[in-house]
């Protein structure tokens, strides 16, 4: 059921080229709704109208988090808009029977926002591009504004928290144990991914998180690499990203205290 809110709470709030795209300027950014206007070049597949909801495909951004429908299902979760790149840690997804067409459709919409795609203008479009596949969107006119879903019930601050990362630069770790991520009051410690646990000193600001980890585990120092942008969910979920990476997973405390 939390994860059924979360993706309630993150799905679409309301729902030209001239030239090559180029990259989008610091302003103005994704946040609204936008237009489907194709996928890969070719005009948008929908299922239309289902129980009542228009299945047009269409997206909006919040300040955290995007939420919208390919076509068929609705998708969403986690953002963070830095630079030319959309980072994501895409949450669940309703789980319509998308066949033909329509279904390949969906999986291309899928993977590209899994991929943490780059952003560039076309026109009055933005075209989100990664993992082979482009999405082109046209922003929808005097559209509500998109709510984000509310911040983890385990509050923002990291001290006293531990995380299991289920994503680390697009790759899904399916394996056992995942890698653990433990914050204290200054040191943050690192398992499963190296050989043995690195630890490293961090600052939390805000909204960023710059961790600096011992030099015996290269995997984590790539990782975690300069200031990252941090982002939650209201499940405890966690998105960490900046400057090409970025890493994605859950709090351990998993059930809201009594």
């Amino acid at each position: 059921m939390k994860a059924l809110r979360f993706l309630a709470l993150v799905a679409l709030a309301g729902c030209s080229a001239a030239g090559p795209p180029r990259p989008v300027p610091a302003s103005p950014p994704l946040e609204g709704n936008w237009r489907v206007a194709s996928v890969d070049g070719k005009a948008p597949l929908s299922v239309g109208e289902d129980a009542g909801e228009q299945r047009t495909p269409r997206f909006g951004f919040g300040e955290r988090s995007y939420g919208g429908t390919s076509g068929c299902n609705f998708m969403g979760g986690l953002k963070i808009e830095r630079g030319e790149r959309l980072y994501t840690y895409p949450g669940p997804q309703t789980q319509m029977a998308c066949m033909g067409p329509l279904g390949a459709q969906e999986a291309a919409i899928d993977v590209l926002f899994r991929s943490s795609p780059t952003i560039a203008r076309d026109g009055e479009a933005v075209v989100l591009t990664g993992a082979g596949h482009a999405l082109r969107l046209v922003r929808e006119p005097d559209s509500a504004p998109v709510q984000d879903p509310p911040e983890a019930w385990q509050g923002t601050r990291l001290a006293g928290q531990s995380f299991e990362l289920h994503q680390i630069d697009g790759d899904s770790l399916n394996r056992r144990p995942a890698p653990l991520l433990r914050f204290g009051e200054r040191t943050a410690t690192l398992s499963n991914l190296c050989p043995r646990p690195v630890s490293g000193a961090y600052v939390q600001g805000p909204s960023n998180l710059r961790i600096v980890f011992n030099p015996s585990c290269p995997a984590a120092q790539r990782h975690f690499a300069g200031t990252l942008t941090s982002v939650s969910g209201p499940n405890g979920e966690l998105l960490l990203a900046g400057d090409g990476h970025w890493l994605a997973g859950d709090n351990l405390r998993r059930d809201r205290p009594k």
